[in-house]
C-alpha cells in the first residue's frame, strides 16, 4: 500500500501518538447509529447488496478523512493513500474467511468485483490476511 511518512516534529496529534504508543494494542472503533432505510429501499430498488453498498460507502467515507488513514508504525506514524477493507465471510461448516475489498471504484463495478471476491474468499477459505493488515479497516 502507497503512504507517506508524517513529520512528527509537526504533527498536531503528537501527545495522542504517545498516549496510543503506550498501549499493548492501539487501535480505534466507530460505531454509530445511522437511517438506513433510504439506502435499503434503493438497493432493494437495484437489486443491490445491502451488505456490499454499507462495505463501499463506509470506506470510501472514511478514506475521506486523512486522520482514519493513519497509522502507528514503531515509532512513526504513516498516513496511507487508500485503506482496503477486511471483513469476514461465513463458510458453509459454521467457520468464518477473511476477505479484503478495494473501494476507489465506481458502485456497479465494486459491486461486481466485490462479489466475485468474495466468492473466491470463500472457496479458498482462508483465516490469512493477503495485503499489509495495517493499512486495513477491519469492518463487522
Amino acid at each position: 500500500m502507497e503512504f507517506v511518512e508524517i513529520n512528527l516534529e509537526q504533527y498536531p496529534r503528537r501527545k495522542h501518538l504517545e498516549y496510543f504508543s503506550s498501549l499493548q494494542y492501539p487501535y480505534v472503533g466507530v460505531t454509530s447509529n445511522i437511517d438506513v432505510t433510504d439506502l435499503v429501499q434503493f438497493c432493494k430498488n437495484k437489486g443491490y447488496s445491502l451488505y456490499l453498498v454499507l462495505l463501499h460507502i463506509a470506506t470510501l467515507a472514511a478514506d475521506s478523512v486523512p486522520q482514519l488513514r493513519q497509522r502507528i508504525h514503531g515509532k512513526t506514524v504513516r498516513e496511507y493513500a487508500r485503506c482496503p477493507s477486511s471483513h469476514t465471510e461465513l463458510l458453509e461448516d459454521g467457520t468464518y474467511c477473511y476477505c479484503t475489498l478495494h473501494h476507489h471504484m465506481e458502485l456497479e463495478d465494486y459491486l461486481a468485483y466485490a462479489q466475485a471476491t468474495r466468492l473466491q474468499c470463500r472457496a479458498q477459505g482462508s483465516i490469512d490476511e493477503e495485503e499489509d493488515v495495517e493499512s486495513m479497516y477491519f469492518i463487522s
